[in-house]
Formats: structure tokens, C-alpha cells, sequence
């Protein structure tokens, strides 16, 4: 039940050609936590300070029975 807003999320932004950012994605995890809407506002604050928006276009491709990091940009 936690995900489920996530994954409709996920798939609609995917259908419609486009990619979740990682804000959108914390928004549909209210259910994740007890603290609700608390833990989406400290995620979310989680992730603008340590400037982790910069990895949304990241992409994880497979590479010799790991995975490695597309896209990521250095500071």
C-alpha cells in the first residue's frame, strides 16, 4: 500500500514520456511512514539540501553482473 501512489505515478509520467524526479516521487510516500506528511517534508528537505536533484537523470544500466551510474553530473 505504501508504493501504490508512487507506482501510478511512476507509470503515468512513464506513459506519458517522461521521467519521476525525485521530489515527485517523495509527494506520493505519505503512507511510507507513520509520521505521514512529516517524513515526506523531511525527505523532501533530505534532498534539496544535499542537492540530490541532480541525480534524477540518472539512469542504472547493466554492466558485468553489476550496475553503473548514466548521467550523473559532478559538481
Amino acid at each position: 500500500m505504501a508504493y501504490t501512489d508512487f507506482r501510478s505515478l511512476r507509470s503515468k509520467i512513464r506513459s506519458e514520456g517522461g521521467a519521476i524526479t525525485g521530489q515527485e516521487a517523495a509527494g506520493t510516500l505519505i503512507h511510507y511512514a507513520e509520521t505521514g506528511s512529516d517524513y515526506v517534508v523531511l525527505l523532501s528537505e533530505v534532498m534539496v539540501t544535499n542537492e540530490l536533484g541532480r541525480f534524477d537523470p540518472a539512469k542504472l544500466t547493466p554492466q558485468k553482473g553489476a550496475f553503473k551510474w548514466k548521467g550523473i553530473q559532478s559538481r
